[in-house]
């Protein structure tokens, strides 16, 4: 049973362009001066939140209240009807197929002039997004339509629309062979037993089809071959290699519009992952501005609501990143009550595992700032998630910092049962290694220090321990999780400064190019 409920949600679900597009749509269907289904629509819309018996009172001052029940069915269908057909309108998939379906018709009804115009026209937009399967499709209706209307260059036809069925098909296995690469790869990558030397990796490196970019056909198969390139760089830890791919990736779906229109997902993804390669390797201007060409992307209005939460998650992160990487603490610290809010309201829409690293990222930004209480309460977000574990290595650095904080918060009582939980929790996932150890220890001997002397000595001890660390390869540093913000709060202890100060001086890129 459709009540006000759905139909408040259903409204507060569109898109600026979707509403628009709805009140031309309702016009159409006024009786007289008056359109109760605009009227009813109007209330709703104006409402930030649901409240039922608010809702109903203001609809009886209006003096549409009557025949509620009909009134809100009526104007659910029409508002689905707006927006299907919104969609014929906005889609050029759709556009695509009723143009195709067109040209059939015309042909079956011999109306051959007015048929060859829709395949050329349909043609056109086919080739322009790649869709290859669309393609061959007006292929055989080209064929059809030759054979029927046979003139003298019948043949020369036939053989012109049979070498093109050729290559398109070629183009077609092209691109199915760089698919199914890719999610062989894909697969291995995710695979938790993936040993170090992976042979698997190797025959893929060495596959043919990754030789060169000119083995990849159509752009489409070209985007395949820069996403597994950039995917095998990663698995090998080639920095300069994964900067070069994303950066080759988010140029190809720039360029390239009439792709976006299968892969807006994708180029946000793509975008996600140069912007965190730009941050790793420095390119910080690089990195600001594709995260002002993804705002703008947002500002144009034309989205749906479940794609614009996904871009404004990603803008968000980025941009915590992006001050994170470039010691903007301030700015960052400006930007996160808006994030949070954001954050609280869409939460149930935002994927479980990205909802924790924003809030990770926020907790972190917090913690170099010196805004200890709000750092401790965004770990313990994170590592006390009601849900089943989705990101782990977060949930286990929240709590290995959750016992530095204690000491910060005042509310060291609480440190043997955190270590211990910790402990557990770190065990229990595979995560406890000799740094996660030694960071435990410390906390424990950090509390039980009877002076200040002797806290300092511990202080000492973890920071050499730390700073060896920094010697290893990245590929070391890599797995040594939250390393250079225990520095920082390390040196801020030693020194009497206040930890901010210290991670504008000594801040470092600390991104391990995680897209969510």
């Amino acid at each position: 049973m459709r009540t006000l409920l759905h139909l408040f949600e259903l409204i507060k679900e569109m898109t600026p362009h979707e509403k628009r597009y709805f009140k031309l749509f309702s016009a159409q269907n006024v009786i007289g001066d008056k359109n109760n289904n605009l009227r009813l629509f109007d209330a709703l819309n104006a409402r930030e939140h649901y409240d039922e018996q608010a809702i109903k009172e203001h609809l009886r001052e209006e003096k549409i209240g009557e025949h509620l029940a009909v009134l809100r069915s009526r104007l659910y269908d029409m508002i689905l009807e707006s927006l299907r057909a919104y969609r014929v309108e906005k889609s050029k998939v759709r556009q695509l197929g009723d143009l195709i379906e067109n040209a059939e018709i015309l042909s079956e009804k011999a109306l051959h002039d007015q048929a060859r115009k829709l395949i050329a026209k349909a043609y056109a937009q086919a080739e322009r997004q790649e869709n290859l399967h669309a393609m061959l499709r007006l292929l055989e209706l080209k064929r059809l339509d030759v054979i029927d209307t046979f003139t003298k260059s019948i043949h020369e036809q036939l053989d012109d629309i049979a070498t093109t069925t050729r290559r398109l098909l070629r183009q077609l296995d092209n691109v199915e062979a760089f698919y199914n690469l890719y999610y062989l790869l894909f697969a291995r990558l995710r695979s938790e037993n993936r040993p170090a030397d992976d042979e698997l990796l190797r025959e893929i490196e060495d596959n043919d089809l990754l030789a060169a970019p000119d083995r990849a056909l159509t752009k489409t198969a070209l985007l395949r071959y820069h996403y597994i390139h950039a995917m095998l760089a990663r698995a090998r830890g080639d920095r300069l290699r994964i900067y070069r791919e994303w950066q080759t990736i988010v140029a190809l779906l720039r360029e390239n519009r009439d792709l976006l229109c299968y892969s807006l997902p994708a180029y946000l993804i793509a975008a996600a992952n140069f912007v965190n390669v730009c941050l790793a390797l420095g390119h910080n201007d690089e990195a600001r501005e594709t995260i002002g060409q993804l705002k703008e992307m947002r500002d144009t209005g034309s989205l749906t609501r479940h794609t614009l939460i996904e871009l404004n998650h990603n803008i968000h992160h980025l941009e915590l990143m992006h001050c994170l990487n470039t010691g903007a603490i301030d700015r960052g610290l400006a930007l996160a009550p808006a994030i949070r809010e954001w954050m609280d309201v869409n939460a149930p829409k935002i994927n479980h595992a990205r909802y924790l690293a924003i809030y990770y990222n926020l907790a972190i930004l917090y913690f170099i700032s010196g805004s200890y209480q709000s750092a401790y309460d965004c770990f313990t977000l994170i590592a006390e998630s009601d849900k089943s574990p989705a990101r782990v290595d977060l949930q286990g650095r929240a709590r290995l910092l959750i016992c530095i904080l204690l000491f910060e918060v005042g509310k060291s009582e609480l440190l043997e049962s955190k270590v211990r939980a910790a402990q557990y929790f770190l065990k229990k996932y595979l995560l406890l290694g000799s740094f996660e150890k030694g960071v435990l220890a410390f906390a424990k001997k950090y509390a039980v220090a009877v002076d200040s002397k002797e806290r300092r000595m511990h202080c000492e001890a973890l920071q050499s321990q730390l700073r060896a660390i920094l010697d290893l390869p990245q590929e070391d540093q890599h797995h040594t999780p939250c390393l250079r913000e225990l520095l920082c709060w390390l040196e801020s202890t030693l020194l009497a400064t206040p930890i901010k100060q210290v991670f504008i001086q000594r801040h470092q890129t600390r991104f391990d190019y995680d897209s969510n």
